[in-house]
């Protein structure tokens, strides 16, 4: 008996992608009382697809369980990625305020 499973994850690294939020019809389906990212309810989804079939198909159980640990991890790196690119957005974005305020004739030389 051959099985074959492709998962379909995909690294949302765009900040605007990263924001998408569930709908709400979705929302109010997992009684989520905060908006949820897209991206994390597809992880999620994807977890828990394949603990499910974890459970139907225990011989295989430890390359889901490697397939689950692949996508966390990559989900993780995506967060950080997407937390570090805020940061220096941020960060420039307070260099040119400052510099602005401390000489206001800078901006128009």
């Amino acid at each position: 008996m051959c099985i074959i499973i492709f998962y379909n994850f995909f690294p949302l690294v765009a900040s605007e992608a990263v924001k998408a939020l569930i709908d709400v019809q979705t929302q109010k389906g997992l009684a989520a009382e905060r908006p949820i990212l897209h991206n994390t309810y597809m992880v999620d989804r994807s977890v828990m697809n394949l603990k499910q079939l974890m459970m139907d198909l225990p011989t295989y159980a430890d390359r889901f369980l490697n397939m689950i640990c692949n996508i966390l991890q990559e989900y993780k790196e995506t967060c950080q990625a997407t937390y570090r690119g805020e940061c220096q957005l941020y960060q420039t974005s307070m260099e040119f305020f400052h510099v602005f305020i401390l000489n206001p004739f800078f901006a128009f030389g």
